[in-house]
């Protein structure tokens, strides 16, 4: 929620009034007929059709302003009525929609690129929880899939980050309630770690609070706590969740409380498809605490995945060999207090979070392990507002990380690669200047570690040319403290989706990103949302497994790499009453080197499509097409045998078996064709009288790759032949099903 609270005192009027307007916080457009009330005077007003409200003849001192409005979240806060003049409150409320039966209306269909509006557009993009559900590429609702676009790089069939601009997954930070969070992905059916039924909004934040990772933030916030107890839950082909949230039995507190299980789908007699399991809990307190807002979040998540070392391998207890496993884990535990003063938002949180991870990685040639460990303390205090027309934001922050990192080859005793700690001390902050249809926004963060002062500018020019049509340039340099020795060219990287971190030190400095983007806003008509971007960046410093790894993760020295990227994105959103739409086109040049050796990662494909339909014949029924398309390929050649199941219903679930080995001498020099897979989707719910809350039981599913095209994953050499064999993705089939209910 943004609330600005603006006092104007008028030395004529005898006693105070208090005026403002309540804004959806997603779209920025006005709310009528939402209903504002003093609480401790019983006095109610409803907002007109501009979302204005006022109260005349309010008697000075504290009270509280509650506005409540179906389909957003309820907000309240207290307000410091003066003597006399008028106290103007604006607020702007969280969507979160609500079913009502017979009577369920939704102005729009809300969904992905059709919800950042004005400023808000160029800085951050965001989705709300709606808008993933609506989402038409998505089986199941995915906080981090939902986040694909041009600009933004998700893999479609075995994710295992958030690629931003050319950038690898390990330079995108996650924060839930701003909170860091480590450990954001699974794999084998399930990418995000963040149960969606526990969130309102995740988006990407590019601003300077944001400095500390070298493409920005994935920022995830939590519903709001209801004022009766609510739940919802599911159950699927891949997953099982729960989600609870209601007033927590103090005044003014309340709590969301969300559990999560993943499925994993195996044949018992095939000894190839994937074991393990996966889960996650998010908790939080959220209330009411000296004049502001008090939250406290704790998450945790682990994740256990084995597989078939040799493709079509024996059981282990029949004589056959052992398995590859992986395990890794995260939790974060924090708290935030946040209070409106005048003009001004003040901030202050702090956190613990760690994150480890341990691998054996079973292979017959080169077999190795792993352990990884990651623990970080830190605090942040910052001031943002409006004054005097100027936009403020104002922060500082500390933070102390130590990471520890073996790699052990077999027959070696443990490989040293680093055990160390780094104390970073620092200050951000940035001014917008409103300057007639212009806005400069110049600001940065300055970053103490080792006894070095690091400088993060970033400048903005946003030109508001028409209601329409807005033009921003962007430039700005990032540092990164902290380094992931994963093998991010491995066929296996989507079986261990998470950074093995270690922090930067003499030999292997923080690395660097600088950029120049270039964009522009275009609103033409209601419900139509356009946003395009061209891009140059440079990254310098980040590490990289030498060619001596040929695992998934680095078990001897580290190089650093350097890459270069520049690109164009058009992402469209149209919403309507029965259905919503959603474009996406990418076009990006990477090119990434280590030592002497240029190549083209595999999520650099040169051109990438996205599109789909969401459409509702009526409130209670959903059908979704979906399509998604790649052109300029590449991959990394890999020696070993390999065998590859998607996790489909057809396929029983994911198979994976064998130990490619990365062929470092031929990174990212092997031409794939072109993906193209089309999905349709529907959805079905039926509403429940569950007592003060209106329940629901939806069910959905979901088949996949609708024209049966054949896509590549990569292409293995046959050790009989000689010959490159494919290895193929998803085929038509059930890619999921499952049930959801809501009391």
């Amino acid at each position: 929620m943004g609330i600005t609270v603006a006092l104007a005192l008028a030395i004529q009027v005898s006693q105070a009034s208090v005026v403002g307007v309540v804004r959806d916080r997603i779209t920025g457009s006005e709310l009528p007929g939402a209903v504002v009330t003093l609480t401790d005077l019983d006095r109610s007003v409803l907002t007109d059709a501009a979302g204005r409200y006022e109260f005349r003849d309010v008697s000075p001192g504290p009270h509280h302003l509650a506005v409540d409005v179906a389909g957003f979240e309820s907000r309240t806060l207290h307000a410091l009525v003066p003597r006399s003049g008028r106290m103007e409150v604006n607020l702007a409320l969280t969507p979160d929609p609500v079913y009502v039966g017979a009577l369920e209306a939704r102005p729009r269909v809300p969904v992905p690129h059709t919800e950042n509006v004005g400023t808000e557009a160029i800085t951050a993009t965001f989705n709300s929880l709606a808008s993933v559900r609506n989402h038409p590429l998505l089986a199941e609702a995915d906080a981090f899939s939902a986040l694909g676009s041009g600009e933004v790089y998700v893999h479609p069939e075995s994710p295992h980050g958030v690629m931003i601009q050319g950038g690898t997954a390990d330079q995108t930070g996650y924060e839930l309630d701003g909170i860091p969070i480590f450990s954001a992905n699974h794999a084998a059916g399930l990418f995000s770690a963040w149960n969606p039924d526990a969130l309102s909004v995740v988006g990407l934040d590019y601003s300077s609070d944001a400095s500390q990772t070298l493409s920005g933030v994935v920022r995830g916030v939590t519903k709001q706590p209801g004022e009766v107890t609510r739940g919802s839950a599911a159950l699927s082909t891949t997953q099982s969740r729960l989600t609870l949230d209601g007033p927590l039995g103090i005044p003014g507190f309340g709590y969301v409380l969300s559990a999560r299980a993943g499925r994993t789908l195996r044949k018992r007699s095939d000894e190839n498809y994937l074991g393990g399991e996966s889960g996650d809990l998010i908790g939080k307190v959220e209330g009411v605490l000296a004049g502001g807002r008090l939250r406290a979040l704790v998450f945790q998540t682990e994740n256990e995945i084995d597989v078939a070392s040799e493709p079509e391998a024996p059981a282990p207890r029949a004589g056959g060999p052992p398995r590859s496993l992986f395990e890794w884990e995260g939790s974060s535990l924090g708290a935030s207090w946040n209070r409106p003063l005048g003009a001004v938002n003040f901030t202050v949180s702090g956190w613990q979070a760690r994150a480890g991870a341990t691998g054996t990685w079973a292979s017959p040639e080169t077999p190795s392990g792993l352990r990884s460990h990651r623990a970080d303390r830190g605090v942040v205090a910052k001031a943002e507002g409006t004054l005097r027309g100027v936009s403020v934001l104002f922060g500082v922050r500390g933070s102390s990380t130590y990471t520890e990192y073996r790699g052990v080859p077999e027959g070696e005793t443990a490989t040293f690669l680093s055990d160390a700690n780094v104390r970073t001390v620092g200050a951000f902050g940035e001014l917008g200047v409103p300057l007639g249809a212009f806005q400069v926004r110049a600001g940065g963060a300055l970053t103490g570690a080792r006894g070095r002062v690091y400088s993060a500018p970033r400048l903005v020019v946003h030109w508001r040319r028409s209601e329409a049509v807005s033009v921003f340039a962007e430039a700005s340099r990032r540092q990164q403290f902290t380094h992931s020795l994963r093998t991010r060219e491995s066929p296996a990287a989507g079986l261990l989706p998470t950074a093995l971190w270690v922090v930067s030190d003499e030999g292997l400095p923080p690395s660097e990103s600088e950029q120049v983007t270039f964009g522009a806003v275009l609103t033409p008509l209601p419900g139509v949302h356009i946003r395009s971007t061209a891009f140059v960046r440079r990254l310098r410093g980040f590490a990289q497994a030498s060619a001596s790894s040929t695992s998934p993760f680095a078990t001897g020295s580290v190089e650093p790499g350097d890459a270069s990227a520049r690109g164009l994105a058009v992402d469209a959103g149209f919403s309507g009453s029965r259905y919503g739409i959603m474009a996406s086109y990418g076009w990006q040049r990477v090119l990434y080197r280590v030592g002497d050796v240029d190549y083209r990662p595999s999520h650099g494909a040169t051109h990438r499509a996205l599109a789909g339909v969401t459409f509702y014949p009526n409130p209670t029924l959903s059908f979704r097409l979906g399509g998604t398309g790649e052109w300029g390929r590449t991959a990394t050649g890999f020696d070993g045998g390999f065998e590859w199941e998607a996790c489909t219903l057809r396929d029983y679930g994911f198979e994976f078996g064998g130990s490619p080995a990365v062929r470092n001498d031929l990174l990212g020099g092997v031409g794939l064709p072109d993906y193209v897979r089309v999905d349709l989707g529907v959805r079905k719910h039926w509403h429940v009288d569950t007592g003060p809350v209106d329940g629901a039981l939806e069910l959905y599913g979901t088949l996949s790759n609708l024209f049966g095209h054949e896509n590549v994953l990569n292409f293995g050499l046959d050790p009989e032949s000689g010959e490159l064999t494919p290895i193929t993705m998803l085929p038509r089939g059930p890619l999921v099903i499952g049930v959801e209910w809501r009391f």
